[in-house]
Formats: C-alpha cells, structure tokens, sequence
C-alpha cells in the first residue's frame, strides 16, 4: 500500500541545518533507490510472509526517516510538558469568579501583557522589534511560499495518472495469459475416478509454466516506467532545493522578529521538500511491489504443490 507523504505534509519538519551541497530532503531523495533491473530484483526488497509483501530494509528505514523528520519537527516545536503545566497553572488562576473579575477590570495594556506571559511559559515569547540589517533584508527577498507549487501538484497527478495506464495495460496483459492458462489447464486429462480432476502433478507444472510468464512479463514492463520515475524527479526536485534553501538562509537571519514571523512559511516549504522525497519513494516502491507480486505468486504455487503427485 502507498504510503500518502502529502497528507503527512500537514506536519511541522525539523529543523535540520546543512552546510553546502545537497539538503536534507534533497539527500533523502537521492537515496530513494531506482526502480529494479527485474521481477526478481523487486522481490528481493520486500519481505514475504506467505505472499504478504511488506517493505524490505531499504525502503522501511527511508519512510520511516522521512516519517521520523516530520514527527521530530512536529515534537521539537510542540510546548514541554512543564511549559503547558505553567500555562495551565497560569489559566487556572483565572478560570474562578475572582479571576475572571480580574479579567474583566483589566485594560487592554494589561489583558496582552497576560497573555504575553502564557505564551512565554509556552515556550512562545513574542519577538521583540530589532533594525532590520541589510544582510537580514537580502535574506527576506530569498524566503517564501515556492510559487510552483501548484503547478508541481498538477504535474504530479498527470504523472501517476500516466503512470496508472501502463499498469492497466500490465494487468490487462496479465489476465489474458490467466484465461489461456486456464483453458490449458480445462485441456489436461482427468484421473479415473469420481474426482474427474487433472493429476496434482500436471496442474502444478501448468500453474508454474504461467507463474514464469507473468515473471518476464513483469521484467517486460519494468523498464517502461522508468520515464515516469524521472519525469517524478525532475517535477518535485526544484520545489524540494527551494525548501532546503529556504530553510538554510533562514537560519542565517539575525532578526529574531524576523526569524519568527518567517518561521511556519519556511517550515511549510521544507515540508513540502519532504513530503515530495516521499511521493517519490513511494511511487518506486508501487512499481517494485507489483513486480515483486509475480515472483511471489510463484513461490505461493510451489508451496500449495509441495506434495503434488500423479493420478
């Protein structure tokens, strides 16, 4: 099953600082591996448990890396247990009729000093105003939204969309050569007796026979999506440099007011960067399990004929 990286997207990223050369979510992506040479490659990278293919130990560690930046992200900007005890302590003060009395006498100078004073036992003190530097200046004209977005998104679904056409046809393919096999099969001579089935022997060897031909069809049609993958690569790859730039000149910024205020879109943009690594990853690991199912099928036929015999 793919796993949906954009949904996860709505997660904070951590705050990950590099010094030259590729960023995190741009190395995360570089480690997505290609898609494999063959059936037989792809099923190498998964585990099977009875036909069951769950991921291998190159995909498991990338989700859960990609999995674990998002969730560090989301723990390191989160309030500390004893930050939200202070803040609750802070609230309970005021939540009895003599409190909210206090509340309701306060002016509007000392209601934003309140709630100044939460926010800081949140671990979220309001910035103070400092001069903007010109190097800060030159900073803010590099930060924002990336404006492509959406049209990344759009290139991304025609994609996937392209890409779920030639699997059709895969499938299709494969259908056909599971009626010829079952007329083959309908064809065999039955055992004398009241069964009137084919010997165990002779229906394994059928059944083995269309096993290997959906194997080379899968290594017929691995090579044709190849094109996708790349087109997947070259449509996320500016949107995940921007985010990793994005952030990298963010914490450059000297400003502290500045660093605040530009704090959520920056970290929307690396997000995005990550979120992106994961489509990626997971549209090579659909491809590779799809493979990986006919030589899984076989080993599920010579299992089930294990004890196979004549009539």
């Amino acid at each position: 099953m793919r796993r949906s990286y954009l949904l996860a997207a709505t997660m904070l990223v951590p705050v990950l600082a590099y010094a030259g050369g590729a960023g995190p979510a741009a190395v995360m992506l570089n480690k997505v591996p290609g898609l494999p040479a063959n059936a037989q490659s792809a099923y190498a990278q998964w585990l099977d448990d009875n036909g069951n293919l769950k991921p291998g130990a190159t995909y498991k560690s990338q989700e859960d890396a990609i999995q674990n930046a998002m969730m560090r992200g989301a723990m390191t900007n989160a309030p500390s247990a004893q930050q939200q005890a202070n803040a609750q302590a802070i609230a309970a003060q005021y939540n009895t009729p003599e409190g909210r009395a206090k509340i309701a006498a306060m002016s509007p100078a000392q209601m934003m000093a309140l709630g100044q004073q939460m926010q800081a036992q949140m671990g979220y003190a309001p910035p103070q105003p400092t001069a903007v530097s010109e190097h800060d200046q030159a900073i803010m004209r590099q930060l924002g939204a990336y404006e492509k977005t959406a049209d990344v998104r759009q290139k991304t679904v025609s994609i996937q969309m392209a890409s779920s056409k030639l699997e059709d046809q895969w499938e299709a393919d494969k259908n056909k050569l599971g009626e010829v096999e079952t007329a083959e099969h309908n064809k065999l001579p039955v055992c004398p007796g009241e069964a009137g089935e084919p010997s165990s022997a002779a229906s394994r060897e059928v059944a083995l026979k269309y096993a290997d031909k959906r194997i080379a069809l899968a290594d017929s049609y691995l090579p044709k999506f190849t094109s996708y993958l790349q087109q997947l690569k070259q449509t996320v790859g500016p949107e995940i440099d921007y985010g990793d730039n994005a952030y990298s000149k963010w914490t450059q910024l000297q400003n502290p007011s500045l660093k605040s205020q530009t704090k959520g879109i920056v970290q929307g943009a690396e997000n995005n960067a990550y979120a992106d690594a994961g489509t990626v990853l997971s549209y090579v690991e659909g491809v590779s399990k799809k493979a990986a199912e006919a030589v899984a099928d076989k080993h599920n036929i010579e299992r089930m004929y294990a004890n196979a015999g004549g009539c």
